[in-house]
């Protein structure tokens, strides 16, 4: 058990106000901090995952985010992304209509050679039912003997002589503390780090801008069987000019994904971000007329549902000891820290509304991958706290490749690792030895040189 404050008054509450006391806080339920609660847990940890929603998933749930990039199945043998990652993939195997599994893209191996690939990275994908994961998520954590603790808006770091001690949550109840040794900000957008006063990046300058937002949403009714379509929309509509749908386990079933024109947006502004969410809401309803009008196999398609959450790319990217940069990721560079590997092109997707403006996508060498250091997860000037997930430590044009799912669970598994064994030995996670946290990522799964 983590050792109590020296001062309670010190982080401005009572003991009364205690939630909980444990050895490890993951703030976030999404992909990264699932496998960051269930990783820190099995390592005899005790260890709770807070998370604002009534489930787990984040952005592959609330979000419907829809396939999972990033496992690098080009062929067996050859998966780049394992671990716990791979353990989501099972349990949802184990759902009827959970998954249609690993899947390769049609056009994956037409080209002349591996030099000519053109879809690196994405021609592997998993389509998932967003239901199914919801229960996969849970028993995964349940069977690890995380303790959950929804309906907490985690919203602030207790930091006390420059250690992070836990966090305070915010719910129907009133504000509470939650003591830890380490915490695992999973986020997506840094929270946790930026109210400890950790320095962070925003955008790309000038101007900030970062990759729009998107509104996913579910449709049906679909006469198609392909994994993967894209179509153009002349003229656009509400501002949807081209958009994919990304088939569901059940038959005939698609998610959307667009951008809707949603550029120069602050994704951590509420005016912003009800903004964007009713604009492509409107969006949605208004597409899926224009496919039953202009697209083959959708004349009696239907909406389902849209996405709860609006779908953030980017936002805060959290400063640590290092930061991955562009020339790290299409130099496939190794670390001897290195604790995930990533192989997601270089995905920006346009920042304004110019006629000029282009989707930059640049793919890594076919089948080839680069590392994450562990001193991406360490944020600057605190010590007690990680980062997981998108947040971590990165350039804009790096983020645009890491952002996914499957390399998000990578980074989840390797901050509740590195914060279990912290605990256990007695140590801050800056102060951790990485060969150890390698071996023991082996150990448990995770491929790394």
């Amino acid at each position: 058990m983590p050792e109590a404050a020296d001062d309670v008054a010190s982080v401005g509450r009572s003991t009364s106000d205690v939630l909980a006391s444990v050895d490890v806080a993951v703030v976030g339920g999404g992909p990264a901090g699932i496998c960051a609660a269930v990783a820190a847990s099995r390592l005899g940890a005790q260890t709770l995952l807070v998370e604002r929603n009534g489930f787990l998933g984040g952005m592959a749930t609330a979000g419907l985010v829809n396939p999972i990039y990033g496992f690098g199945y080009f062929e067996p043998g050859r998966q780049l992304v394992a671990g716990i990652a791979e353990e989501v993939v099972q349990h949802l195997r184990q759902i009827d209509g959970g998954t249609l599994g690993h899947r390769r893209r049609e056009e994956c191996g037409t080209c002349d050679s591996p030099e000519q690939c053109r879809a690196s990275g994405i021609s592997s994908l998993l389509p998932f039912e967003p239901e199914a994961l919801k229960l996969a998520a849970y028993r995964l954590a349940s069977d690890a003997g995380v303790e959950l603790l929804h309906y907490c808006l985690a919203d602030e770091a207790v930091v006390h002589d420059g250690h992070v001690r836990g966090v305070r949550v915010s719910s129907k109840n009133g504000r509470r503390l939650i003591r830890a040794a380490v915490t695992v900000d999973a986020t997506g957008d840094g929270d946790v780090a930026a109210s400890a006063g950790v320095p962070f990046e925003f955008g790309i300058s000038p101007g900030r801008l970062v990759q729009p937002q998107s509104l996913m949403f579910r449709i049906a009714g679909v006469n198609h069987g392909a994994d993967r379509l894209c179509f153009n929309v002349e003229p656009a509509v509400e501002g949807v000019s081209r958009f994919l749908l990304f088939r569901l386990p059940r038959a005939g079933e698609y998610v959307v994904n667009c951008d809707t024109g949603l550029f120069g947006l602050d994704p951590l502004e509420p005016r912003d971000l009800t903004k964007a969410h009713t604009r492509a809401m409107e969006a949605a309803f208004s597409l899926v007329g224009w496919m039953r009008e202009n697209v083959e196999g959708c004349e009696q398609c239907h909406l389902v549902s849209t996405a709860p959450q609006l779908g953030v790319r980017e936002s805060r990217r959290i400063l640590g000891d290092y930061v991955l940069t562009k020339e790290d990721v299409l130099g496939l560079r190794k670390f001897p820290d290195g604790i995930a590997r990533g192989c997601f092109p270089l995905d920006i997707h346009v920042l304004t509304d110019s006629p000029d403006a282009k989707n930059p996508l640049t793919p890594l060498p076919c089948g080839q991958y680069y590392e994450i250091p562990y001193r991406c997860l360490l944020p600057r000037d605190v010590e007690g706290l990680l980062i997981a997930g998108r947040c971590i430590s990165g350039t804009h044009e790096a983020h645009a490749s890491y952002r996914v799912m499957a390399t998000c669970m990578a980074l989840g598994q390797a901050a509740g690792t590195a914060a279990a064994l912290a605990v256990s030995h007695h140590l801050t996670p800056r102060t951790l030895d990485a060969g150890l946290l390698r071996s023991t990522l082996r150990e448990h799964g995770v491929l790394l040189d």
